[in-house]
Formats: C-alpha cells, structure tokens, sequence
C-alpha cells in the first residue's frame, strides 16, 4: 500500500509505494529521493530508478484529486 502522497513538479499527485524492488526492504524520503536503507537503490519521487541495485521503478497507485479536495488512492489498480 501507499505510505506516500507526492506532489512532484506539475501539480499531479503520485502515491509510489514504499516497498524496494529489489528485495522488499521499506524506502525512505531523503531530500528529494527515495532511498532503500538495506542496499542503497534510490529512486525519484515519481517511483523510477536513480540507482540500483534495484532495476524496476517502484509500483504506482493512481491518484485523482476530487473537485472538494479528497484525494482518492485506487489502491487495486497501481501499476507494476
């Protein structure tokens, strides 16, 4: 599941999830990335690799802002 809400230059929201692709290990937000404490894969907050080990983006769960301000998270649907 998504355990952040992101919104990178343009105003689209993303909510990339948390969990590496390398070996599952949980990320964490380090300026303006995010890095995996147990090998080091870092990736931009939209989700894509910056640097491996890891060789696949972060799963993504699409994200749409309702006309009064709720922000949906279609949690079923995010792409691998």
């Amino acid at each position: 599941l998504p355990e952040f809400l992101l919104c990178p230059h343009g105003g689209n929201f993303t909510a990339p999830s948390p969990v590496c692709t390398h070996l599952g290990c949980v990320v964490e937000p380090e300026g303006r990335t995010l890095v995996c404490p147990c090998h080091g894969s870092m990736y931009e907050r939209s989700g894509r690799v910056v640097r491996g080990p890891a060789e696949r983006a972060l799963r993504r769960f699409p994200v749409v802002l309702e006309k009064d301000g709720t922000v949906v998270i279609d949690i079923r649907a995010g792409e691998r």
